[in-house]
């Protein structure tokens, strides 16, 4: 899980998630839009180009893009997503 702390006034910041080596980097040349990039420190990827009005504006974005769900709900995701992989492997094999 991430923790966003950012203020609109920085032009950049990285956000650690504590279980892995994953990384949120927001990046801004203007202060007005802000760059969002995820991934690892040897590889990230532009996901989105946010326009908040204010700080919590922009924390709040970031919250919901990396944090919408509890830690119940990722391990039933994570579940699911094997299953289905599963099952499409099975699908493919069978080809």
């Amino acid at each position: 899980m991430f923790n966003f702390d950012m203020e609109m006034c920085h032009n950049c910041a990285v956000f650690h998630d504590d279980s892995s080596d994953a990384m949120v980097i927001v990046i801004s040349y203007d202060n007005k839009e802000f760059e969002v990039q995820y991934g690892t420190f040897d590889h990230s990827e532009l996901l989105a180009t946010l326009t908040p009005i204010n700080d919590d504006d922009l924390n709040s974005w970031l919250d919901s893009m990396f944090n919408p769900f509890d830690e119940a709900d990722l391990k039933l995701i994570e579940e699911r997503l094997k299953e289905l992989h599963l099952a499409v492997s099975v699908d493919i094999d069978d080809l």
